[in-house]
């Protein structure tokens, strides 16, 4: 195993388990604030690795890569944390097993991105692409139940049913397109300009100063969360910055394409703790949709 595929899934692993805390912090506190006190949890503890190795030129050095990329700096905040935003929101409506395989099949876009930036793709990798979109469908769709028990369910009531989308699906979509951009945007131009660490920083501050900025217009609160609300923040914070800077470390030493791809894998590592700790069940469907997200990403990842 190359260094740059124990970095994507240890990445992998690190953001599976902050995913599988958020849930808990986005219903106690809601989605918004979660968001934003894990993104100032996560600056602050880049800031302390960034004093403790003193690498990349200091706090200073940052703001000025930032500044000097300015741009840039503006749309990785505002993907990556309209991103989370949308995560969290789904994780708000609906459940680990459905919201984590959906959010997890944002490769298949980027890979499309990395391809059209250079980076060649397999007939495998293409079949790849199209069974994660497939899966996404299948995972999708709610199991349907009458509205009264009682009443015997009519031709028109099944058929609306079957074709309802479960809670928390639309802002899952969401999300695996807004990190589909973002990651195709860290590997190919984020990473060279400013280096794995910096990357981590500034990719939080952005995000902080959009969600601040978006505070009146979305009528949201920023109250800072109370008793294990910190905890819960604090958490996810960390381990989510702690994964970034291993995925960044990992496009330092290999494609864009298969880091994240590997890096998606948070949503097995996410599914499994629901199972083991949540009991949540998903229907046969809903399996077949999961099996076909993860077959694509393997599939992706084949050279």
């Amino acid at each position: 195993m190359t260094v740059g595929v124990f970095l994507g899934l240890w990445a992998a692993a690190s953001w599976g388990t902050a995913d599988f805390v958020a849930q808990f912090s986005a219903r106690r506190i809601g989605a918004y604030r979660t968001l934003f006190f894990m993104q100032v949890v996560g600056f602050l503890s880049g800031v302390l690795y960034l004093a403790s190795t003193a690498g990349s030129g200091g706090l200073s050095g940052t703001i000025g890569d930032a500044a000097r990329h300015w741009r840039l700096a503006i749309l990785l905040g505002g993907t990556s944390g309209l991103s989370m935003l949308a995560f969290y929101s789904a994780l708000e409506r609906g459940t680990l097993s459905i919201v984590a395989p959906i959010s997890s099949s944002y490769p298949a876009l980027t890979v499309l991105l990395a391809y059209a930036s250079g980076e060649r793709l397999t007939p495998m990798r293409v079949a790849g692409v199209a069974l994660a979109l497939s899966g996404v469908v299948l995972a999708s769709l709610a199991e349907g139940a009458p509205r009264n028990a009682i009443e015997r369910p009519r031709a028109s009531d099944s058929a609306q049913s079957a074709s309802r989308l479960a809670p928390g699906v639309l802002p899952a979509m969401l999300c695996a397109l807004g990190f589909g951009v973002t990651y195709w945007a860290l590997g190919f131009y984020a990473i060279p300009a400013w280096g794995a660490v910096n990357t981590v920083l500034i990719q939080r501050l952005s995000t902080v100063v959009w969600l601040i900025a978006a505070v009146g217009p979305l009528r949201r609160s920023l109250a800072p969360p109370t008793g294990s609300g910190w905890l819960l923040v604090a958490v996810v914070g960390v381990l989510d910055a702690f994964g970034f800077l291993l995925s960044n470390y990992g496009f330092e030493r290999e494609q864009v394409g298969v880091i994240t791809v590997l890096g998606s894998m948070f949503g097995a590592v996410t599914l499994i703790l629901a199972f083991v700790f949540l009991g949540e069940r998903l229907a046969r469907r809903q399996w077949a949709g999961v099996g076909l997200i993860f077959a694509g990403i393997l599939l992706i990842n084949s050279r």
